[in-house]
C-alpha cells in the first residue's frame, strides 16, 4: 500500500519538474532571443560590420559583386525575396537564427557530457555565449583585437560559421570512430557551405584534422581516403576563393595579396603578444596545464586545440598586402577555434569539480577555485563588451 500511495507523488514532483526544467530553458531561449535581436538591430543603424555587408548584399541586384565569400549576401538576398521583406530585417533574422542555433547546439553537447540537470545546462550555455577576452584598459585598449575571443558579436560572417564549427568537429569525430559514411558526407557538405560563409573555419580545421589523423589513426588507409574525400571539395574552394580575391580584390577593386608578416598585424593592437595570448586563453589554459591528461585523451578538446594553435599561427604569420593588412582577416581562423576550446575545456572543469568534491582533494579545490577566479574575469569582461555593444558603442 506504501508503494502504491508514493507512486502518484512521485509522478507529480517529476512532471513538476519537468515544467521547472521547460519553463527556464523556455526563459533563456527568450533571453537569448531579446539580446540578439538587439545587438544584431543596433548594428544595422550604425556604421558596422553588419551595415558593410548589407552594403554588398545591394550589389547582387546589380551583378557587381565579385567577391570569394558571398554566402552571407546571398543568404541575406533570397531571404529578403521569399519574405518580402528588408535587407537589414533578413540580415537581423539571419544572425538570430544562426545564434540560437548556435546555442542549441552547445546546450546540446553540455547535456550529452554532463550529469547535471537541464536548469545548470541552460544556465551554462548562456554563460558560455558571455565570455571574452579578460580586459584591462591600460594594457589592451581593444576588448577582442589583438587577444581574440570566444564570443565575437559585430561580424556576421564569423557568427554565421561557428554553428556549422561545432557540427563539423562532432561528425568528423564521430566519422573517425565510427567510420559511417553518413558522418563523412554529412561532414564533407557542412564543411563546403561554411566555405561559402567564410573560409576562416576551413583553413583550420583541414591541416588540425590531418595531424589529428596522424597522431591517432596513422595505421587506417581507409581513413586517409575518407577524411581526404571530406575535405577534398572545401580545398578545390577554397583555391577558387584564392583566384577571386586576388584577381579581383575585395569590393571597390580594392587589389592585394597574401604576405608572410610575422606578428605585425598583432602588434598593431597589442603591446605584447604574449600577454594578450594569456588574457585571450586564460580559463582554457589553466584547465590544459592542469588536466594535460584528461585533454589528451579528449578528442573533441584534443582537436580543438590542434585547430587553435594553427589558426593562431596563421594570425601570426600571414596578412594581406596594402590597405587590408590592419584588417587581420587571418585573425578569423583563431577567433572561430576558441569557442570550440572553451566549450569543452568547460565540460572538463565541471566534471574536475564533481570528481574533486567527491574525493575532496584539497589541492585540486584550491586550483578548481584558481581557475573559476579566472573564468571569472572572462565573464566580466565578456559582459563589458556586450553592454558597451547594446549600448551602440561596437568595441573590438
Amino acid at each position: 500500500m506504501k508503494n502504491i500511495i508514493e507512486k502518484p507523488e512521485g509522478k507529480n514532483m517529476r512532471s513538476k519538474s519537468q515544467i521547472i526544467n521547460i519553463a527556464f530553458s523556455f526563459l533563456v531561449f527568450i533571453i537569448i532571443l531579446i539580446f540578439s535581436v538587439h545587438i544584431f538591430h543596433t548594428q544595422t543603424k550604425i556604421p558596422s560590420d553588419l551595415s558593410g555587408h548589407l552594403v554588398l548584399v545591394k550589389l547582387i541586384e546589380s551583378g557587381t559583386l565579385k567577391f570569394a565569400e558571398v554566402g552571407f549576401e546571398y543568404t541575406v538576398y533570397i531571404l529578403s525575396k521569399l519574405l518580402h521583406i528588408k535587407y537589414s530585417i533578413a540580415a537581423i533574422f539571419l544572425l538570430v537564427s544562426a545564434t540560437l542555433v548556435l546555442s542549441s547546439i552547445i546546450f546540446s553537447i553540455l547535456k550529452n557530457n554532463l550529469k547535471t540537470n537541464n536548469l545548470l545546462v541552460c544556465l551554462f550555455t548562456l554563460l558560455l555565449l558571455i565570455p571574452t577576452a579578460i580586459y584591462f584598459p591600460t594594457f589592451n585598449k581593444y576588448i577582442i583585437l589583438g587577444q581574440g575571443s570566444p564570443n565575437v558579436w559585430h561580424n556576421p560572417t564569423l557568427l554565421m560559421i561557428k554553428p556549422f564549427a561545432f557540427l563539423i568537429t562532432i561528425l568528423a569525430i564521430k566519422a573517425l570512430k565510427t567510420n559511417q559514411c553518413s558522418y563523412w558526407i554529412a561532414g564533407a557538405i557542412l564543411l563546403l557551405i561554411s566555405m561559402a560563409y567564410k573560409p576562416s573555419f576551413g583553413v583550420v580545421f583541414i591541416p588540425a584534422f590531418a595531424i589529428y589523423i596522424l597522431i591517432n589513426h596513422r595505421k587506417y588507409l581507409y581513413t586517409y581516403l575518407y577524411s581526404f574525400f571530406m575535405v577534398f571539395p572545401s580545398l578545390l574552394f577554397v583555391l577558387w576563393q584564392i583566384h577571386m580575391l586576388i584577381h579581383h580584390g575585395f569590393p571597390g577593386g580594392l587589389k592585394t595579396s597574401i604576405i608572410i608578416a610575422p606578428f605585425g598585424v598583432l602588434h598593431l593592437y597589442t603591446k605584447n603578444v604574449f600577454i594578450s595570448f594569456l588574457l585571450g586563453l586564460g580559463f582554457p589554459l589553466t584547465i590544459l596545464i592542469f588536466r594535460w591528461r584528461q585533454v589528451w585523451h579528449n578528442a573533441y578538446l584534443q582537436l580543438s586545440w590542434l585547430m587553435l594553435l594553427i589558426g593562431y599561427t596563421q594570425m601570426a604569420l600571414f596578412a594581406f598586402n596594402g590597405a587590408p593588412f590592419s584588417s587581420g582577416d587571418f585573425f578569423w581562423g583563431y577567433y572561430v577555434a576558441m569557442p570550440l576550446v572553451y566549450v569543452y575545456s568547460f565540460i572538463e572543469y565541471y566534471k574536475w569539480i564533481e570528481c574533486s568534491i567527491k574525493l575532496k582533494i584539497i589541492i585540486d579545490l584550491i586550483k578548481i577555485t584558481f581557475i573559476g577566479f579566472i573564468l571569472f574575469l572572462h565573464l566580466i569582461s565578456g559582459s563589458y563588451y556586450l553592454f558597451k555593444i547594446i549600448t551602440g558603442s561596437l568595441p573590438l
